[in-house]
């Protein structure tokens, strides 16, 4: 039940940085969401965030107690990619609401078997990815598939980072890697301004001789589409193909490493159809929350 004043009580799975800097404060722009309570295995977070927004703190062995406590009706997943499945189950099966961080999981099977306690449960369950309400990424989707810059021949988007090697995402191999953590905002978007699915799909992963990473340095995904039948012509001809490439530069231990992903898709030929995501440059064309930078170019 929501609170006395009608908004849903929310718990956040994972006391990270995307919870941190992105969920945690978001919920207090929110008119119908307040924060209740916070799981974490860190005490000094535990501590810090309870105090910072009067939240009750639970470990992550408590987290059962918490679900049947009553005290909240919807929970915010945000662990890392590869435990996602043991913290999302137990949630649905007992009535809570999950928001759950992207990518939804690691592998097909969590996938399924989060989607199956969906289904035998009331509670609703949700991916937590922004762009599928980003108004200016909605503009470019319905202005491409209306036709406004002809028939798409060519999607590039470049996504970069900074990630600390002793970060998670950097030491638990493909599960939580740049494909997982960056791919799906690329893979997303050709997917959504296409209308398509990719008919084939192949990759290629390379590591620096000297990396000390748990994930390959640079991830190069080609992805082949169908002909898009509302942009093509009795002359056209399906081209095909797309890249997604993520990168490590090496740098000292103590910095953090630059990470990036790019992807190309060629569907026919001739015209042009760039994004670009890629932070530390100036927005051309969709701004974004949180103050995350991004480039969105279309050319023609």
């Amino acid at each position: 039940m929501p609170d006395l004043n009608g908004k849903i009580r929310y718990a956040v799975v994972g006391g990270g940085s995307i919870s941190q800097g992105a969920f945690m404060p978001g919920v207090g722009q929110t008119e119908n969401s307040i924060l209740t309570a916070l799981v974490t295995s860190d005490p000094i977070k535990a501590d810090k965030l309870a105090k910072r927004y009067a939240l009750k703190s639970y470990s992550y062995t408590q987290y059962g107690e918490l679900l049947a406590s009553g005290e909240i009706d919807a929970v915010y997943v945000a662990t890392p990619n590869f435990m996602h499945r043991e913290f999302v189950v137990p949630a649905l099966e007992a009535g809570i609401h999950v928001l759950l961080e992207k990518p939804m999981a690691s592998n097909e099977d969590d996938c399924k078997a989060m989607q199956a306690a969906a289904h035998r449960s009331n509670a609703k369950f949700m991916i937590a990815y922004r762009l599928h309400f980003e108004p200016g990424t909605l503009e470019m989707i319905e202005r491409v598939h209306a036709g406004d810059f002809g028939q798409p021949r060519l999607f590039t988007s470049t996504f970069t980072q900074t990630v600390k090697p002793t970060n998670h995402r950097m030491q638990n191999g493909f599960a939580a890697g740049p494909v997982l953590d960056m791919g799906p905002y690329p893979l997303n978007m050709v997917r959504q301004l296409l209308g398509e699915e990719p008919i084939e799909v192949s990759a290629v992963g390379t590591t620096a001789p000297d990396s000390t990473l748990g994930t390959p340095d640079t991830v190069s995904v080609c992805l082949r589409f169908p002909e898009i039948a509302w942009h093509s012509s009795p002359s056209a001809t399906p081209f095909q193909a797309a890249s997604v490439s993520s990168s490590l530069a090496p740098r000292a231990k103590s910095k953090p490493l630059p990470v990036s992903v790019t992807a190309r898709v060629w569907v026919l030929p001739t015209a042009l159809l760039s994004v670009t995501r890629l932070k530390s440059t100036r927005i051309l064309f969709s701004t974004s929350l949180q103050a995350r930078r991004r480039t969105s170019q279309i050319a023609f």
